[in-house]
């Protein structure tokens, strides 16, 4: 079937082939709960022009949810993707910018973990208030900027898009000052923070017993 091309990573004329031949095969789960647009991307195919076909082919292959709660698009912002194959995802699937997996991640989670400002962008315009959404372990993109040493473009993308996630606070009543401060991000970055919050400065963190 397709998705065994595109796991063998094998050459875009067969995967071309095999879809003009069997066309149902886009929309054909294997063995291990993955759609051919999803193994796509989790065996770096970069064939933006096929993954276009695919999708076109398929196009609730977009929507298509796997065994970890993630669509299609979360696996496109773990990957270094093309944009317009992003834009083309996020077009099938309205609501793919705000699903959480099991993890209660969004795909602006992963994309902030990469550090790839681009995607980020795209993804708050689809869902604005994206900064806002908690996982289950009380993160805001912000947080996970803050871990992953992301840029400071990123972390002013955030705060932007609404101050107030600079106002979330996770186990232990620490708040995302308290996450800059130890993973020692930059003054800039720590000021920046409290222009946005000025409270978060006194703000003390609870033990944990």
């Amino acid at each position: 079937m397709v998705y065994f091309a595109f796991l063998l990573s094998v050459v875009s004329k067969l995967h071309r082939l095999i879809l003009n031949a069997h066309p149902a095969a886009a929309g054909e789960k294997n063995m291990l709960g993955f759609w051919p647009l999803q193994l796509c991307i989790k065996s770096k195919v970069t064939d933006t022009p096929l993954l276009l076909e695919v999708l076109r082919k398929h196009p609730v292959a977009a929507s298509l949810v796997d065994e970890h709660g993630r669509r299609t698009i979360h696996y496109a912002a773990s990957r270094n993707m093309d944009m317009s194959f992003v834009k083309a995802l996020l077009e099938a699937d309205k609501k793919g910018a705000s699903a959480q997996d099991k993890n209660g991640q969004i795909p602006l989670h992963l994309a902030v973990i990469r550090g790839a400002i681009e995607l980020a962008t795209i993804l708050l315009k689809f869902h604005p208030n994206g900064v806002m959404d908690v996982d289950r372990y009380g993160m805001v993109a912000l947080n996970y900027a803050i871990e992953n040493d992301a840029s400071m473009d990123m972390i002013t993308l955030l705060v932007q898009s609404n101050p107030l996630c600079v106002r979330n606070i996770i186990t232990g009543n620490r708040t995302v000052l308290h996450h800059a401060v130890e993973f020692r991000r930059s003054t800039e970055i720590i000021q920046l923070l409290v222009n946005s919050f000025p409270e978060s400065a006194r703000v003390q963190e609870s033990v944990l017993g």
